[in-house]
């Protein structure tokens, strides 16, 4: 049985997880349907992180199917959407300013050249980190002069989807 302590051993709070205050007798349960903030999720490693996303692309609702690939040998992506959706997740330092520790035109091209391969117009690339240049330029360049188009997420896109995911929780415990 998974459970997000066995899932994120490393993450301080879980939704399932109580809180005692020192000064109430009644214990407070987190109220967010999906509890994470950017420190938590700056402080998971690669493989937590990869989890974290297929856990987060559920949570939206929009997906039919969500696959996490395999730890090695993934073929080039993290987790397939609807078998049409290749994602490549990348968790690195906010401080990051290099190149080879930013989201860059070279990983682009690594899941551009898996999606060729297995006939996938449709991709994401999700991190923790920064996005070079480069790699918006590339990005770009694909939609414009073929039928592949990435999509680049960092740290700020997905605290946007985690906050619409509790608004939503919020919204449907008031009805």
């Amino acid at each position: 049985i998974y459970t997000p302590r066995t899932l994120f051993p490393y993450t301080t709070l879980f939704r399932s997880e109580i809180i005692q205050p020192e000064n109430e007798m009644e214990p407070i349960i987190d109220k967010n349907k999906f509890p994470y903030t950017r420190e938590i999720i700056k402080q998971m490693q690669w493989r937590e992180f990869e989890k974290f996303c297929r856990d987060l692309f559920e949570e939206t609702g929009q997906y039919k199917s969500i696959e996490l690939t395999q730890e090695k040998y993934d073929g080039g992506k993290d987790i397939i959407l609807d078998s049409k959706i290749y994602v490549e997740c990348k968790r690195y330092t906010d401080k990051a300013t290099h190149e080879e520790y930013m989201i860059g035109r070279e990983i682009c091209q690594k899941l551009t050249g898996a999606m060729i391969a297995d006939g996938i117009n449709e991709g994401i690339i999700i991190t923790t980190g920064n996005i070079h240049q480069n790699a918006w330029d590339y990005t770009r360049k694909l939609k414009l002069k073929t039928k592949i188009n990435i999509k680049l997420m960092d740290l700020n896109d997905i605290m946007k989807i985690i906050e619409t995911i509790n608004a939503s929780e919020i919204l449907v415990s008031n009805l």
